[in-house]
């Protein structure tokens, strides 16, 4: 009996452990942007975008240039990325008296941004192993 247990228990880290993947970012930024990238990470339409709803954040610190950073245990899915460079220390996107963006920003697969956020399906791509992607931030 311990033997068959111990067998299911091995059996079900194994079999959970293949659900969690490592995501390697490039986060494509000017070689003169200082400051700290936020990453955001959303796995659905619903909620894309929302703050209190995201699933994972990391952030890094850059002094210009290009960034790498790894996101470990990513479940198998759907997701999408959006990253904010916050140059002044205030953890937001700072907009001016129009409402355009004065901190750069990017999103997973590189959208074309011009006049209002991208959505989740521009931006989704697919968790299904380890993978690495790369976003442009400007």
């Amino acid at each position: 009996m311990k033997n068959l247990l111990m067998i299911i228990t091995i059996a079900l880290l194994g079999f959970s452990s293949s659900f969690a993947h490592k995501l390697t970012v490039e986060i494509v930024g000017d070689e003169d942007t200082k400051g700290t990238y936020y990453v955001a990470m959303w796995d659905n339409e619903e909620e894309f975008l929302d703050n209190d709803k995201l699933k994972i954040s990391e952030n890094i610190n850059t002094k210009g240039g290009n960034v790498t950073i790894e996101i470990d245990d990513v479940s198998s899915g759907w997701w999408a990325i959006a990253v904010l460079l916050d140059e002044n220390g205030n953890k937001d996107m700072d907009y001016n008296m129009f409402g355009a963006p004065q901190e750069n920003f990017g999103f997973s697969n590189n959208p074309t941004v011009v006049l209002s956020e991208p959505d989740f399906r521009e931006c989704k791509f697919y968790m299904d192993g380890d993978k690495s992607i790369s976003i442009e931030v400007d």
